[in-house]
């Protein structure tokens, strides 16, 4: 199966969140040494918990993705993905507030 653009634009999300969330250290270090206005986000402890949870709601959906395009699957299982994935969103809303 091809990916749509719609995909790609996910994978490509979910890829720079987790790589920015993964190389905080590495990028808050470059930034300071060349005096660039996104050492603050990388101090800050709450943009750096939403930046977790966003690399995670881009990992859950990357993977709810193949799961509702899955052949051999009826509409019920796929609502039930759809809800399971819901409800971690509204967790994760919760959490990061």
């Amino acid at each position: 199966m091809l990916p749509t653009p719609v995909t790609l634009a996910f994978e490509r999300k979910h890829s720079t969140a987790n790589r920015a969330f993964e190389m905080k250290d590495e990028i808050k270090l470059l930034s300071e040494l060349k005096a660039n206005e996104f050492v603050s986000y990388f101090s800050d402890e709450i943009w750096l918990k939403h930046l977790s949870y966003l690399a995670d709601i881009f990992e859950n959906f990357n993977n709810l993705n193949p799961r509702l395009q899955e052949k051999g699957t009826n509409i019920i299982q796929r609502r039930d993905n759809l809800q399971t994935f819901t409800s971690n969103l509204q967790n994760w809303r919760l959490k990061a507030m």
